[in-house]
């Protein structure tokens, strides 16, 4: 049995007394807290082995079961000694907050637990897995559902003939059975060549946002790469915290690279699980491919560099209350990505809304401004085919004051001679 604990919990600050309701991931920007929450067990089940997995355990955190200290191997905690039939009670307490899935695992003895089993990739061409487990078990590589190798013991090293390396346009991903337990994996080669970076011997160019995911609830994170990357970017930076362990299986699965600003003592064994996650960054000259601030503002960029060249450009990135890409995400969009095709934000008075909608029924009439951002030089604006203005585009913004009508939206991108080069339209939607 495998089940997800993330409901029914309660916390509160250490300084305080009163507690409040929650569902993990706790998201908050806040330190210091206290978790608590109760499963229950049947006596059958004190037979078998029960763990608590904590997908991503704040490094400072403390466990109690019962109100006895629970002693972990990663993110594993072996629980049979301080568990008992009925309502078992569970305690956190952590300086950051429990920004992760926990789950519940009782398992038949002298199988094996999560944290029993080590997968490693070796090597991308040819494709080189490398198994280390507690006991020995049976362990396959599947290709979908076709195996693709298997072997038997303690430690196995696998050779994948025929497998395909994970690239930005082909997010290869194989799934790895070892006693039980089930991994994800992909093969890619990273190698700084002349002070470029090379994926599968391929320079690639890193481009994208400056994101701090331990915020994000767990349903925005794919919708948010998925976005990322249909906007052309190719990567994503860390604030200077390690990433999550579902924000880099959304990387992998969607073929955006991750760097990390902060390279901790798990980083290896992670890079050999996620191959999206790539160069991890330091600063002032400590280990790891440097980088550096330029610009102010929402023009700052930081860059990664190897060197005297640059080799990749973050620029940092927004997103509203509702989930939708802020200003300075669309702006990285425009000055990283070079879309000529205008993308627009409108804002009733400080009401922003950040999707490109044009649907606002009883806003008739009513002011807005049109924050449109753009690498072309000019944006013409038009309103059900009416020419209402062209602006210049200054930093890669343009704004425009006009009154709400429903109808059709349309913006179109000039170059400096004044020829189209491209064009977004907004249509109001019915409203049933």
């Amino acid at each position: 049995m495998r089940r997800k604990i993330n409901d029914g919990w309660r916390f509160r600050r250490k300084d305080s007394i009163r507690w409040s309701d929650i569902s993990l991931p706790h998201a908050t920007k806040e330190e210091g807290f206290v978790y608590k929450r109760s499963f229950m067990l049947e006596d059958d089940q004190l037979k078998k082995q029960v763990a608590l997995l904590f997908t991503d355990m704040p490094g400072d955190a403390t466990v109690f079961v019962n109100g006895k200290k629970a002693m972990s191997r990663s993110s594993t905690i072996s629980c049979n000694d301080l568990v008992r039939a009925g309502e078992n009670i569970l305690r956190v307490e952590t300086t950051s907050p429990l920004r992760c899935d926990v789950w519940l695992i009782v398992k038949e003895p002298g199988t094996l637990m999560p944290a029993d089993v080590d997968i490693e990739t070796v090597a991308a061409r040819p494709a080189k897995i490398r198994m280390h487990a507690q006991r020995e078990c049976m362990v396959f590589v599947l290709d979908g559902y076709d195996v693709m190798a298997q072997g038997y013991g303690k430690d196995v090293e696998l050779m994948l003939s025929g497998a395909r390396p994970w690239t930005l346009e082909d997010p290869c991903i194989y799934t790895v059975v070892a006693g039980g337990e089930v991994f994800n994996v992909g093969f890619r080669q990273i190698s700084i060549e002349r002070n470029v970076m090379m994926l599968n011997g391929k320079p690639t160019i890193l481009k994208g946002c400056l994101v701090d995911p331990w915020d994000w609830r767990n349903e925005d994170i794919e919708e948010r790469v998925i976005w990322m990357k249909e906007a052309g970017f190719t990567a994503v930076k860390s604030t200077g915290t390690p990433f999550m362990e579902a924000f880099l299986n959304a990387c992998d699965k969607n073929g955006l690279l991750a760097v990390e600003e902060a390279k901790d003592e798990t980083y290896a064994a992670k890079a050999s699980r996620h191959p999206s996650l790539v160069l991890p960054c330091q600063r002032d000259g400590q280990e790891g491919i440097p980088f550096a601030t330029r610009g102010n503002g929402r023009m700052e960029k930081i860059m990664t560099v190897c060197g005297e060249h640059v080799m990749g450009v973050f620029m940092r990135a927004t997103w509203d209350g509702q989930g939708n890409p802020g200003e300075e995400t669309l702006l990285a969009r425009a000055v990283l990505c070079r879309f000529e095709k205008p993308q627009p934000i409108v804002c009733f008075g400080k009401e922003t809304k950040g999707k490109a909608s044009w649907t606002w029924h009883g806003r008739e009439g009513n002011h807005c401004l049109v924050k449109v951002f753009s690498a072309a030089p000019f944006v013409a604006l038009l309103i059900n085919g009416r020419h209402v203005d062209v602006k210049a585009l200054k930093h890669h913004k343009a704004v425009f004051s006009i009154r709400y009508e429903p109808g059709e939206l349309k913006l179109r991108s000039l170059d400096k001679r004044g020829n189209l080069i491209g064009a977004t339209i907004i249509r109001t939607q019915d409203v049933n």
